[in-house]
C-alpha cells in the first residue's frame, strides 16, 4: 500500500496532478485545419500570360494555403459543348472540395464561372486579368472582387501616329476570341478620340493571320493584338511573315507579340497575379471581399523591337525610346 505521508510519495502525487491536466489538454487539441485555394485559368497550361499570372500566384501564396489549379482551356476549346462541360468539370471541384477561396484568371472564367453561378455565394472570389470592365459580368457581387486588366492604349496609338508621320487609318489584327473583341472594343473607342479611323480582322488561323498583314498596305500602321487562340500558329512563321508581306508600323500592347511588332506596350502578369494573391490572403484573414474596391493594373512596360525598326528604316524620337526596353529579334 502506497504511503502517502511519504515526502517521496506526495512529491510523486503532485507531478501526476501536473502532468494529467496538461497531457488531456494535448490530446483534444488538433491542428488549425489548412486553407484550401483553388486557381482557375481561362486558359491552358503553356499560355504564357496566364502561366505568369499563376506563378505570381504561387509565389505570393508561399504556403498560406493549398493550391490546386484548374483550366477551362477556351482558347484551345471554344465551342458552346466544350466550355459548358470545362464549367461544370469546375463547378464539381468546387462542391467536391469545398475550397475557402477561389481564384480566377482571364474573362471567360468569369463570364461562364463566376456571373451566373456564384453570385453572391458564400464561397469568395477574386478574379484578376479580366479586359477593360466587368460591367457585362455585374461585378462587384458580395463575394467577389479582383483586378481588371488595362492597357496604355492612348499612349501606343500616340507612338504610332509619330512613327507612321500621323497617319489615322490603322487596322486591328488578332485572334477570334472573346477576350481579342472586347481588346478591339476599347481601341477603337480610344483611337476615335485621337481621330484615327481603324478596321480590324479577327483570324482562326496563321494563314489568315498572314493574309491579313498583306491587306495592312492599304493601311497607315497596324494594331497587332493578341495571337493566343489561333490555330497552326508557328512563331517562326510568324516572324517571316511580318518581316516579308508588310512594310508598316505596327504597335501592341501583348509581350508575346513583340518580335512581330514595331513598338510594344505591355501590361505585366505578375501584377495581376501578385494583388489576387495579397487580395485572397486578405480574404482568408476575415475581410469581406465586399469591402475591398475592384481595381485596374497600374504598370506596363515600353519595348522597341530593333530588327523591326532595321527593315523599316525608321529612327524614332529620342524621348519615344528614352525608357524603352530593347527587343533584338533575329530569323
Amino acid at each position: 500500500m502506497l504511503n502517502i505521508s511519504s515526502s517521496r510519495a506526495r512529491t510523486a502525487l503532485f507531478l501526476l496532478a501536473l502532468v494529467l491536466p496538461l497531457s488531456s489538454s494535448l490530446a483534444s487539441t488538433t491542428p488549425e485545419a489548412v486553407k484550401k485555394c483553388l486557381y482557375v485559368s481561362s486558359y491552358h497550361q503553356g499560355h504564357s500570360w496566364s502561366d505568369s499570372i499563376e506563378y505570381s500566384i504561387r509565389e505570393s501564396l508561399n504556403g498560406t494555403c493549398e493550391l490546386r489549379e484548374i483550366y477551362m482551356d477556351t482558347k484551345r476549346n471554344k465551342n458552346p459543348e466544350q466550355i459548358f462541360s470545362a464549367t461544370n468539370k469546375i463547378i464539381k471541384t468546387i462542391e467536391d472540395w469545398q475550397p475557402d477561396i477561389v481564384i480566377t484568371s482571364d474573362d471567360n472564367a468569369a463570364k461562364h464561372l463566376i456571373a451566373p453561378h456564384y453570385k453572391d455565394d458564400k464561397t469568395p472570389f477574386v478574379f484578376c486579368g479580366v479586359n477593360w470592365t466587368v460591367d457585362e459580368y455585374g461585378f462587384p457581387f458580395s463575394n467577389v472582387t479582383g483586378i481588371v486588366e488595362v492597357a496604355p492604349v492612348k499612349n501606343m496609338l500616340e507612338a504610332a501616329l509619330v512613327l507612321s508621320n500621323t497617319g489615322r487609318k490603322a487596322l486591328y489584327i488578332g485572334a477570334s476570341t472573346l477576350s481579342e473583341r472586347k481588346n478591339f472594343a476599347r481601341i477603337k473607342s480610344e483611337a476615335a478620340l485621337l481621330n484615327i479611323e481603324i478596321d480590324a480582322i479577327h483570324t482562326p488561323h496563321i494563314e489568315h493571320w498572314k493574309a491579313a498583314l498583306e491587306k495592312s498596305s492599304e493601311y497607315d500602321f497596324m494594331v497587332l493584338g493578341s495571337n493566343a487562340g489561333i490555330e497552326g500558329w508557328s512563331d517562326s512563321e510568324a516572324l517571316m511573315a511580318a518581316l516579308t508581306r508588310s512594310q508598316k508600323v505596327s504597335v501592341t500592347n501583348h509581350k508575346s507579340m513583340l518580335p512581330y511588332s514595331t513598338l510594344a506596350f505591355t501590361k505585366l502578369a505578375s501584377e495581376q497575379g501578385e494583388w489576387a494573391a495579397n487580395v485572397a490572403i486578405n480574404i482568408l484573414n476575415g475581410i469581406s471581399p465586399a469591402d475591398i474596391p475592384i481595381a485596374s493594373n497600374k504598370k506596363w512596360d515600353l519595348w522597341v523591337n530593333e530588327l523591326n525598326l532595321q527593315q523599316l528604316d525608321i529612327d524614332p524620337p529620342r524621348n519615344l525610346l528614352r525608357k524603352a526596353k530593347r527587343l533584338h529579334a533575329r530569323l
